[in-house]
């Protein structure tokens, strides 16, 4: 599988599937705690406790606040998690498994998000996947939350390299995020083994999922706090 982020007039990245030799790792090594189905954004220099991290359910209502619904399903320790706007339309999706159990890993196999689009909420009209206000970050956010509680540390991706204009571009966005280039996925043979799970080349990056949620929690949680508030307004009219 690969990972990366928006694509062009055609509205989505190109994307692939995780290769089957991966399949029976996880299934074998893997007891995973399913999750539960169920304004400038900038990290906060704040130290935020974990009881503090934010919920899903606010990562849920900061979305609507862009007329975005969030989605998810899961089968085993396989997600899915997509953004929809009001017509119900798919406009972005990461997919993956947990992996607890195995080093703590919560494997975020395709990302796939338009790459511009107008939406219709109370917040700015335009959603760009190259900044850190995108769509990506609210479906990383919420699976990120997803995969803490269920036991997982480490977050790991394939920034894929398609061009070398898209390939910077993407990792540039990740590392916003906090993640961390670890290994360049090439056509030799020492990186065979890394093409087998991930299925592209490219730069392997991870992120430390506490330390991200202690980051990014509380601007989160203020987008989440402006929409709920509106949305009391609304009602109250």
């Amino acid at each position: 599988g690969s990972s990366s982020g928006g694509g062009g007039d055609s509205g989505s990245s190109p994307g692939r599937r995780m290769h089957g030799p991966v399949l029976p790792v996880v299934l074998l090594l893997l007891v995973v705690c399913p999750p539960s189905l169920g304004l400038s954004l900038r990290p906060t220099p704040e130290a935020v406790p974990p009881s503090s991290f934010i919920t899903v359910a606010e990562v849920k209502t900061a979305a609507r606040g862009w007329g975005l619904t969030l989605r998810e399903s899961n089968l085993g320790p396989f997600f899915k998690t997509e953004a929809c706007d009001a017509n119900g339309d798919v406009v972005g999706y990461l997919t993956g498994f947990y992996a607890p159990l195995f080093n703590g890993i919560l494997h975020m196999d395709t990302i796939k998000v338009k790459q511009r689009r107008a939406l219709p909420g109370r917040l700015p009209a335009t959603w760009d996947v190259k900044s850190a206000h995108g769509v990506t970050f609210l479906l990383g956010t919420t699976v990120l939350r997803r995969g803490y509680d269920c036991g997982c540390t480490k977050a790991e991706l394939l920034a894929v390299r398609d061009s070398p204009r898209q390939h910077a571009l993407i990792k540039r966005l990740y590392r916003r995020f906090g993640f961390r280039e670890v290994r360049d996925v090439g056509e030799d043979l020492a990186s065979v083994p890394h093409r087998l799970v991930w299925g592209a080349v490219g730069t392997r990056m991870d992120l430390d999922i506490p330390r991200s949620l202690e980051k990014w929690s509380l601007p989160m949680r203020r987008l989440a706090e402006a929409e709920a508030a509106a949305e009391e307004a609304a009602v109250g009219e």
